[in-house]
């Protein structure tokens, strides 16, 4: 019976021929030696060198083998994430169609003698101190100049200066050329709303007895173009004394952030 040490004798003895033929070999490929001792060598160490190159094609394949493998997983992966994507993005399209959608119906209960267009802002700019934005409705869709524009919370945007084939440009409340018939609620006082800019108003001919706090909300006073509906412009956020005029300074924030995208609906006239 072989014992432990015989063995590992043996294992070293073979490790050491294998280390010299491999140093021999390349000793003599190399040395200027007669072509009969350079070719003994090599036969010699030929099953060596022929071993290990077997280990090397192995490894070699087995390495290649993998990375081809993990590639094709990766794409595969990449295939699953997009299909998972699209589906991601088809659920927001609907939830996001079914919020419209709900918002729309409330309006027209809201308001059910007036006939409403559904759009979606797509742009916003600033002119001077004027405020635009525009609408993903235009006249195919029956939008014109001159028609008002509200949000889903009753809110008054603006009115439809120019009306393209699929697209209109809105002119909003806060712009420095637009002059507003207002209403204090908390009083009824009527009063004149002018834009300022930057989602600002400046409410003029508010009487220096008149109470006015800020958080009080300013209304669009009804037109008789539009009878019977009120909307809301914003809230004062700035009360100034009178002092030598007869008038209090006061400014209020419009409601409307344009923005937000939020979806905003043109009011057709009755």
């Amino acid at each position: 019976m072989k014992t432990k040490d015989s063995f590992l004798s043996k294992r070293n003895i073979a490790t050491v021929l294998v280390v010299v033929a491999l140093l021999t070999a390349a000793f003599f490929y190399k040395a200027p030696v007669s072509f009969f001792v350079r070719n003994i060598v090599f036969k010699i160490s030929a099953p060596v060198m022929e071993k290990f190159s077997g280990l090397s094609r192995f490894f070699k394949a087995s390495f290649f083998s993998s990375r081809k493998y993990l590639a094709d997983e990766n794409q595969k992966l990449k295939m699953e994430n997009q299909g998972l994507v699209l589906k991601l993005g088809s659920f927001i399209t609907l939830e996001q169609e079914n919020k419209e959608l709900k918002a729309l119906l409330k309006v027209k209960e809201e308001r059910p003698f007036f006939e409403f267009i559904f759009a979606r802002p797509i742009g916003f700019i600033r002119d001077g101190q004027d405020e635009y934005i525009f609408i993903s409705k235009g006249l195919k869709d029956g939008v014109h100049s001159d028609l008002w524009v509200l949000d889903a919370q009753n809110v008054f945007v603006g009115r439809v200066i120019e009306a393209y084939q699929n697209s209109s440009k809105v002119k909003l409340a806060t712009s420095a050329s637009e002059t507003i018939n207002g209403i204090l609620s908390k009083t009824g006082i009527r009063v004149l709303i002018r834009g300022n800019g930057f989602r600002e108003f400046l409410v003029d001919l508010v009487p220096e007895n008149t109470e006015v706090s800020e958080g009080d909300e300013v209304m669009a006073a009804e037109s008789w173009e539009y009878a019977g509906l009120s909307l809301m412009l914003g809230k004062v956020v700035e009360v100034g004394p009178a002092g030598a005029r007869v008038f209090k300074s006061v400014k209020a924030v419009h409601y409307f952030d344009p923005q937000s995208l939020e979806p905003v609906f043109v009011v057709k006239k009755p």
